[in-house]
């Protein structure tokens, strides 16, 4: 077995947890927007680019309560 294996176990992990917590930020702003999962998924990634932040760290702050993807998106 590879040195890099645990290593690379715990990087594809990481990636996995992240990802569920992007999908289940994407699942609250569709629930309390009226918004279908493509649109609420759009709205998370605007508001990470907006802030200046990693779409990961917008989904914990949607998670986490009031947050960037509450306001409405600038035009």
């Amino acid at each position: 077995m590879s040195c890099r294996s645990p290593h690379r176990a715990d990087h594809v992990r990481g990636h996995l947890d992240e990802r569920a917590l992007i999908e289940r930020a994407t699942g609250y702003i569709a629930e309390t927007r009226g918004l279908d999962t493509s649109q609420a998924h759009s709205v998370l990634r605007a508001a990470a680019a907006e802030a200046g932040v990693a779409e990961v760290d917008a989904a914990r702050a949607v998670l986490k309560g009031p947050s960037l993807a509450s306001r409405e998106p600038r035009n």
